[in-house]
């Protein structure tokens, strides 16, 4: 060691600790095990607190892959999937894997649906063995290594009986290091039936269910953003409508925000909403008067003090576009917007729902490459293994959800253990 310099292990707890605090939650899970004084800072409320303040945002594309059959009464996550939390460093172009406990995170389970949102991972799934195909809820903490089974489901829903999956909605907060899971389940009455666990109580309460009123069909998407939530749903009549609504907690009451035209293409995609940068957007798909292609459009939503919103389109994209970019023709994909640091939005990702293939768009500069394809897609045939579909079943196939969500230290659930980090280039 050179004369005057000091040794990382001479420096103050304290000076070590604001240090690490500028670090990125990739580096911090590994920093865990460098020794027991860094495992003890790292798991520090008071740590988590200021890293909030040094650190950077990061956000990552998590994907996940399900199999289902061409009914859709038969469906989960690809088995390869389970105990495996995938996403990817828009920027740097990296995947990463976290492999999780068997044990703590249960691998073996029918996992049906999924939701994420800050640092948690809520999976609906079917107990192994149970002939009644009982439903339970778990919140999974993949940085933390951490598991919570929520209490018995307040309706009686069977996963595999019904065509229509629930739909779950997590809201966490950090500072009361607490979180809210929303489920809304859609019922042989054709109603909309809600509910809400808190863990701050550790029970389930039933809420005000959507407007009869309005004939709403099955929801096709759900977000939460400062505490209200946004759901997406069909209405029969007409069908070539979706309705927009709002949800708040403390009034238990709903609000019509606006009618959004749907695509006119059969069994085409709904729109969808999504929460970016703590913004409300929405990606829709439609035919432009005179026109024969379909256009996809992103749009902002803007919410009024009145709770009226404003849809402003930010771009539309001939959707013949997309896909000769992907080498497909289905009807199906996603777009984000990505931030960088300058806090603009500018590259865009387009991914596949059926393949997982996924290209970023540089609008101001009208360029587009190809991201690493989803590390799973190196480990099977995109043809679902028999284990994962009864042994009839030979029109199975397999599809991608998408979330942009953050990485979290902060462990909500229970104590933490190690977890592996993988990276794939």
């Amino acid at each position: 060691m050179a004369q005057g310099s000091m040794d990382l292990g001479e420096l103050p707890l304290e000076i070590i600790e604001r240090v690490l605090s500028f670090l990125p939650v990739l580096a911090l899970c590994r920093f865990r095990s460098v020794c027991k004084a860094w495992k003890e800072i790292l798991c520090r409320p008071s740590f988590h607190d200021l890293r909030d303040v040094n650190g950077v945002k990061e956000d990552y594309l998590f994907l996940m892959r399900y199999v289902t059959n061409g009914t859709t009464t038969k469906h989960g996550i690809y088995r390869l999937c389970r105990g495996r939390t995938t996403f990817l460093d828009v920027g740097a172009k990296r995947w990463y894997s976290i492999k999780t406990d068997r044990e703590s995170c249960g691998n073996e389970l029918d996992v049906a649906a999924v939701s994420m949102n800050d640092g948690l991972v809520c999976e609906l799934a079917r107990l192994p063995g149970d002939v009644g195909e009982v439903c339970v809820l778990f919140v999974v903490d993949p940085v933390a290594n951490t598991r919570r089974e929520l209490p018995e489901l307040p309706t009686s829903y069977a996963l595999w009986a019904n065509t229509v999956t629930p739909t779950i909605v997590i809201s966490v907060d950090n500072v009361a290091r607490s979180f809210r899971v929303f489920l809304l389940v859609f019922t042989k009455q054709a109603e909309t039936e809600m509910y809400v666990y808190e863990s701050s109580s550790g029970e389930w309460r039933g809420l005000a269910s959507p407007p009869k009123e309005r004939g709403l069909a099955e929801e096709t998407s759900a977000v939460i953003l400062h505490g209200i939530l946004y759901v997406v749903f069909n209405t029969p009549h007409p069908n070539t409508m979706c309705s927009l609504l709002s949800y708040n907690l403390k009034e238990n009451m709903w609000r019509v925000l606006q009618d959004v035209p749907r695509c006119t293409e059969r069994e085409g995609p709904d729109p969808r909403v999504f929460v970016r940068d703590n913004e409300l957007w929405m990606t829709r798909w439609y035919h432009p008067w005179m026109q024969e292609d379909l256009y996809v459009e992103l749009a902002k939503i803007l919410i009024n003090d009145d709770s009226s919103v404003k849809l402003v389109p930010i771009m539309g994209i001939p959707h013949s576009v997309i896909h000769d970019r992907l080498g497909e023709r289905n009807l199906y994909a996603y777009l984000f917007p990505c931030t960088l640091s300058n806090g603009s939005w500018d590259p865009v990702v387009w991914m596949s729902v059926f393949s997982g293939k996924m290209i970023l768009w540089k609008c101001e500069e009208n360029l587009m490459d190809v991201l690493p394809t989803h590390p799973v897609l190196h480990l099977k045939e995109d043809k679902a293994p028999q284990s994962d579909m009864s042994d009839e079943e030979d029109d199975c196939y397999t599809y991608y959800g998408a979330w942009y969500m953050n990485l979290s230290m902060r462990n909500i659930l229970s104590p933490s253990r190690p977890v592996t980090i993988d990276p794939h280039t």
